[in-house]
């Protein structure tokens, strides 16, 4: 073998070691490595388990212009963040758009996710601008709570402030000798028993006494100086909704000497004044585009179709501000009704085709004119819409 005998000898012998090192590392790693990925499987798999347990709620904030919505979200997910439990959003990273960037408001609706020990989240940050209107009636229809947000400097503004009671009237029975009882939920406002309401729409004004109040088919008592002291010592929401119903509450209002004729489903209950009746006014219309399961053509300005608002519908001319209007667009519109019927402003309404029932619009009222006088309408499609 010469020199070259000891040589390859001990060069083999290495190699020989080499490779059992080699075996043995390769198995260690192996194993190791096996033994990791069934942790990360089984911890994966626990938080996925932990996830899949939270149950989801969908809020947001609401408030008057500048007065913190975007702010407050962006501090919840940087106070969870050092939990863990969220990801930090930076305020402008929320308002993302360059108009709202250069305006400093927030325009489209940013949706953001985060999580608490027991619950997942997914925050809505609302627009504070009534113009936007797409964004505000297309947006929040799915929040389960929202979070009003008033700024300590401002205090609470105007468009805050709950209003005096209205009622929507789902449906009315009469009651023999009674009067008759109209059911609906409170809207806004308070009604305790005893007081004095009105019932005005589809061109009817009635003025009564709500003499009785049921919920669930048990009477509302009538609220006394007693009682009164009793639910301030107490400071029970449970026990003071005993004597009187708000805002959220589905009941049933006997009003006195009414008949069944006099009412029907659309008319508003409210306090005497509250409730505001026209056959005109101002509102800001979104159209729906084909992808949003809305129209594939455009509509042109004076088209009359039905309109949904509340629990009532009626239909109604639309005077647009533009000549023709395509989906996806939206613009100020002049509504114009055949009877009186109630609303107030900033009140949402829809717009379905009468031959397909199918949603074609929606919408917000911005302004309440004087009733004016109007002849029947005549749906002709042909004449109404742009099929071009």
């Amino acid at each position: 073998m010469g020199f070259c005998g000891p040589f390859a000898l001990h060069l083999s012998r290495s190699l020989r070691e080499f490779s059992y090192q080699s075996s043995f590392l390769d198995a260690y790693w192996g194993l190791a490595h096996r033994k990791t990925i069934a942790y990360a499987a089984v911890r994966c798999s626990s938080q996925s388990a932990q996830i899949i347990s939270k149950p989801n709620y969908n809020v947001g904030t609401i408030g008057h212009i500048d007065h913190g919505k975007t702010t407050l979200t962006a501090a919840i997910t940087h106070v969870l963040a050092k939990q863990g439990l969220a990801k930090p959003v930076k305020f402008d990273e929320i308002d993302k758009a360059k108009e709202e960037k250069k305006r400093g408001i927030t325009i489209n609706i940013a949706h953001i996710g985060y999580e608490s020990r027991t619950r997942r989240y997914s925050h809505t940050d609302c627009p504070g601008h009534s113009d936007f209107i797409k964004n505000m009636i297309c947006g929040t229809a799915q929040m389960d709570a929202a979070v009003l947000v008033v700024a300590a400097t401002d205090g609470v503004m105007a468009q805050t402030k709950d209003e005096a009671l209205i009622m929507p009237i789902s449906s009315r029975t009469a009651i023999t000798g009674r009067g008759t009882v109209v059911v609906g939920t409170v809207e806004q406002g308070i009604l305790k028993k005893g007081e004095k309401v009105e019932i005005r729409g589809d061109g009817k004004d009635v003025s009564t006494v709500a003499s009785d109040i049921q919920v669930f088919g048990k009477s509302v008592k009538e609220v006394s100086s007693h009682s009164r002291s009793l639910i301030l010592l107490r400071d029970c929401v449970e026990f003071s909704l005993r004597f009187q119903v708000r805002a959220g509450d589905h009941c049933g209002v006997l009003c006195r000497g009414v008949k069944a004729d006099q009412v029907s489903r659309g008319m508003w209950l409210g306090h005497i004044g509250a409730v505001n009746v026209t056959n005109s006014i101002k509102a800001e219309m979104y159209l729906l585009s084909e992808e949003e399961n809305g129209r594939r053509v455009g509509i042109r300005s004076g088209f009359t179709d039905k309109l949904f608002c509340s629990t009532w519908d009626q239909v109604a001319r639309f005077e647009l501000s533009q000549e023709l209007l395509m989906p996806g667009e939206h613009t100020q519109a002049t509504v114009t009704l055949m009877r009186n019927m109630p609303f107030r402003k900033g009140i949402p309404f829809t717009l379905r085709d009468g031959s397909t029932k199918q949603t074609i619009a929606r919408g917000i009222v911005s302004e309440l004119l004087p009733p004016v006088t109007v002849e029947r309408y005549n749906l002709k499609k042909t004449a109404s819409h742009h099929e071009d």
